[in-house]
Parts: C-alpha cells; sequence; structure tokens
C-alpha cells in the first residue's frame, strides 16, 4: 500500500485539533467569506498566499478548488503551522506526546473513569486502551474525531503537503512541535484526562458541535469561525484564547513576513487563525500589506474515469477489503524499515510500538467503489481516489487526488480474498469484509 508509513507517521504525529466549541453560532461582522486571501504591497514583489484548513474533515468535504491549486502552484514554498516533512518531527513528536514520570491515564482517572474510557475505545475505536495508556489525555481525544464526523477523517496538511512535495516546493513550518504543544499543554492534565471523560461520556455533543463548526467551515465564513472559538475559550477555558489563538498569531506575523519577502508562498493555518482583530488577516493588514479574499467556488466534478462495468474482476473489486492478518506483520516491518533509512532514531521509536503498529495496520480498510472511487480508510489520514483495471483486468491502477499514480499486478481474486503484487515489488493479501 503505497506511503502508508507517511499516513502512520501523521497519524502518530496527529496535532492541534479543535476541542473548541460548545456555544451556538453567533452573529458575526459583515466580512467577505473566503477561506483563500492574496497578500500583496508593502515591499513584495509577488504575491503570497494564505489558506484556512480545517485539520481534521471527512474525505468529501477536502475539496481542492482549482483556485488553490492555482495559488500553490504559482508559489515556490508551502508553509505549514508544521514542517510536516521534518524528519525529526517524529522523533520530537514521541518525546511530548507521552505522558512522563512513567505516568499513565490510570494515574489520572478513578477505575469506573478507565474503564468507561476503555470500553468506549474498545467497542467505538477497535482501540485496547491499555496499549494508549501512556498518552497525554489531549491526544486521545483526537482519536474520537472520526467517530464524531463519522468518517475515518481526511488531512488538509497532509494533502497540500504531497501536492506542493510532487510540484518540487519546499515544505516549512511557522512553528516546532515544541512550540505548538506548549500551547496545547496550557491545560493541566488533570484537566486534560476530566475533559477526555466528558467526550467519552456525551459523545453525541461532541458529534454536533464539530458538525456545526465543519458546517460553518463549508461556508468559508472565517469570521464566524474566530467568533465562535474565542467566544468559547474566554468562557470556558479563561486565558486559553490568547494562548492559542492570539500569542501565536502574533509569532507568525514577522516569519510570514520575511517569507514572503524571499520567496512568493503558499500559507496554509487553521481557518480560526484568520478572524478577529488579532487574527492574521488584521495583524497582516496592520503592518501595512494588502490581504484581499479571492473567490474560492468548487466545481462541479465529472467522474471521466473509463472501465468495463460487467467485467467480473472488477465486480470482485468493488467491496470493502482490509490485509490479511498473516500480511500485517511484515506490513509493519516494512513501514519500520522505510522509515530506517531516512532517520533511525525515529525507526527505534517505532521499533517500540510495533504492537500499536500491527493493530492501526490490521485495520486499515481500503474500498473500491462502483463509481471507480477508492477509499483507504486510515485514522486522520485517509487517501482517496480514482481506480481502473487494465484492458485485460490483470492490473489495478489506482490515482489519488493528488495524480500520483500506482500500479499493482492481480494475482488471484475472489470474492473472499485478493493478492496483490504491488509497484513496490510487494505481495499483499487482502481479506473482502
Amino acid at each position: 500500500m503505497k506511503s502508508v508509513e507517511k499516513k502512520i507517521l501523521v497519524f502518530l504525529a496527529l496535532f492541534f485539533v479543535s476541542f473548541f466549541i460548545e456555544k451556538q453560532i453567533v452573529k458575526a461582522q459583515d466580512a467577505p467569506q473566503s477561506l483563500l486571501w492574496e497578500i500583496t504591497g508593502k515591499d513584495l514583489k509577488q504575491a503570497s498566499y494564505l489558506f484556512g484548513t480545517f485539520h481534521i474533515l471527512c474525505p468529501q468535504d477536502l475539496i481542492m478548488t482549482e483556485a488553490i491549486k492555482s495559488r500553490l502552484k504559482s508559489s515556490e514554498q508551502l508553509v505549514l503551522e508544521l514542517d510536516m516533512d521534518d524528519p525529526n518531527m517524529m522523533s520530537e513528536m514521541q518525546k511530548i506526546m507521552m505522558l512522563t514520570g512513567g505516568k499513565t491515564l490510570k494515574n489520572y482517572l478513578n477505575e469506573k473513569e478507565y474503564a468507561r474510557v476503555g470500553q468506549f475505545f474498545k467497542d467505538s475505536l477497535n482501540m485496547p486502551i491499555d496499549n494508549l495508556a501512556g498518552m497525554k489525555p489531549f491526544m486521545l481525544s483526537t482519536l474520537l474525531y472520526p467517530k464524531y464526523l463519522g468518517c475515518q477523517t481526511a488531512s488538509w496538511e497532509i494533502t497540500l503537503m504531497n501536492l506542493a512535495q510532487s510540484q518540487k516546493l519546499e515544505v516549512l513550518g511557522l512553528e516546532t512541535i515544541q512550540e505548538q504543544m506548549k500551547a496545547l499543554d496550557f491545560m493541566s492534565v488533570d484537566e486534560q484526562a476530566k475533559s477526555l471523560v466528558e467526550s467519552v461520556t456525551d459523545y453525541a455533543k461532541g458529534r454536533k458541535v464539530i458538525r456545526e463548526m465543519l458546517n460553518l467551515y463549508k461556508t468559508q465564513a472565517v469570521e464566524k469561525m474566530y467568533q465562535i472559538s474565542i467566544d468559547y475559550f474566554s468562557k470556558d477555558m479563561k486565558g486559553m484564547e490568547k494562548v492559542m489563538l492570539e500569542d501565536r498569531n502574533r509569532l507568525w506575523i514577522p516569519l510570514m513576513e520575511k517569507m514572503s519577502k524571499e520567496k512568493p508562498t503558499f500559507f496554509a493555518v487553521g481557518a480560526a487563525h484568520l478572524g478577529g482583530q488579532t487574527g492574521v488577516i488584521a495583524l497582516l493588514r496592520k503592518q501595512g500589506y494588502s490581504v484581499k479574499p479571492i473567490e474560492n467556488k468548487a466545481e462541479t466534478k465529472v467522474n471521466t474515469v473509463q472501465n468495463n462495468p460487467s467485467s467480473e474482476v472488477a465486480k470482485l473489486l468493488i467491496r470493502k477489503w482490509k490485509p490479511e492478518a498473516s500480511t500485517v506483520p511484515q506490513m509493519v516491518e516494512d513501514i519500520i524499515e522505510n522509515v530506517r533509512k531516512q532517520n533511525a532514531e525515529q525507526a527505534k521509536m517505532f521499533e517500540a510500538q510495533k504492537e500499536m503498529l500491527v493493530q492501526m495496520v490490521g485495520a486499515i480498510t481500503t474500498e473500491f467503489k462502483e463509481d471507480y472511487t477508492f477509499f483507504i480508510d486510515i485514522p486522520n489520514a485517509s487517501q482517496s481516489g480514482t481506480w481502473k483495471l487494465s484492458e485485460d483486468n490483470k492490473q489495478l491502477i489506482r490515482k489519488d487526488i493528488n495524480g500520483m499514480e500506482s500500479t499493482s499486478e492481480i494475482l488471484d481474486i475472489s470474492d473472499k480474498k485478493m493478492t496483490l503484487f504491488t509497484s513496490e515489488k510487494k505481495k499483499m493479501i487482502y481479506v473482502a469484509l
């Protein structure tokens, strides 16, 4: 499965997600509704661009418009909140995401609370809590978002990074993982644990809140998103609004000025950072830049994939698959070996987490649909695209949403099992669900 190791990296390095908003949507000042903005003026020779992301969302809600693609293509670098392709990020993340002093979640919850959280993770997420209990409660809370949204989520950051890399653009970050996690650690571990229990106990409320926020994001109403975020933080988590939004925004502005002056840059940060008097848009304007909205409408998509719907192989392929249990250990070894070639320290970390990796990889599903699209269900880093068969029905050709194509030879297929020989020369066995 091509690039699985990158998807696993993203899953383990899941960062800054909003456990935001509980309030109803409030009125915000009239403002242009766009997630995409052009930065010009002052000392810039060429325009740079600013885009507001929603860190975790369903694949169908991640709409890569022509406006976004063209502005990224005209840029010379992509700048995210974090440098997502930094080879050292995983080892740093491992140090920060785990509890210290040998403590686990059991040290912060009573027996009844721990059992409740454990049962929820087992029944709803298919994840044994004992294997994850060494993680900070906040990181565990992020694992609930696929259930809130009713899907295995996708990432704007990964999508943009993949597209930038395909265009050979440099990928940079506005802050380090230590700086970002310092903001998240504004909540004590006890408070994080309490929030985790509340999320499990009343996940219906969390589901409602994040869906409301996502619906607002889809209207590109950045000012309303800011107002909701600031209202929640200032009321229920007093002081965190400054740490999470204002302080970080102010630290980013000098970096954005320097980067934009050096090269035309495409900046992509959480949409809640854009609005308000201390938002990135207002702060850039105060520095003398012109920041104007760009029309960012989605185009109607037409499926142009050619295929033979009467093919027996296609009929067998159109279903959901998961790796056969005997295949998973080798998949994990391949992931670790690929990581080892780039970063020996990260590989050691993966070795230590091998049991968790086996569970994660074993739970990955791939669905081939009748409309010739596919969906690879990897927690918080799903992959989608189109598929077709070769004329002789012996090769499966997949193209992801970034245009990257991979071809696998179909060695054998039935309504219960499929064996592929991948472009990486690996034999993969899948069982139907």
